[in-house]
């Protein structure tokens, strides 16, 4: 009991000491540089179905930016937070770069991959099986 007393005496007097009575109590601003959480950096995706269209903002009726071709690999900047229901499929909308271009693609659309070699393989089986198939 004496030895608990004792710390927290102890700890009393480093407390009280630490501040001084003085000086106005201080409001630490610290400064750091912005950062991106690492599941949300360099991630790659394969488109999964010919044509699926790239829009300008992540709307259903949104003007399409453009068509892309089943099995290229695009680059993901950012994804939507809300969860959304697009044809009759819930999911995200993706921010995403082809080639330079970019714009929003839903999530049913894509296959997403944490590097860009598993996603080039992806790739690579469904362009070369499609050229198989013709």
């Amino acid at each position: 009991m004496k030895k608990k007393l004792f710390l927290v005496f102890i700890l009393f007097v480093m407390f009280s000491s630490c501040k001084n009575k003085d000086s106005k109590e201080s409001n630490w601003i610290i400064e750091l540089p912005e950062t991106k959480n690492p599941t949300n950096l360099y991630q790659w995706a394969i488109v999964k179905y010919e044509l699926s269209r790239l829009r300008d903002e992540p709307e259903e009726d949104s003007k399409i930016v453009n068509y892309l071709p089943e099995g290229v690999i695009i680059s993901i900047i950012k994804k939507k937070d809300e969860l959304t229901k697009f044809n009759n499929k819930n999911g995200h909308w993706f921010y995403i770069d082809y080639e330079g271009e970019k714009g929003w693609i839903f999530e049913s659309f894509i296959e997403i991959f944490n590097s860009y070699d598993e996603a080039l393989k992806r790739s690579e089986e469904i362009i070369l099986g499609n050229k198989i198939k013709n």
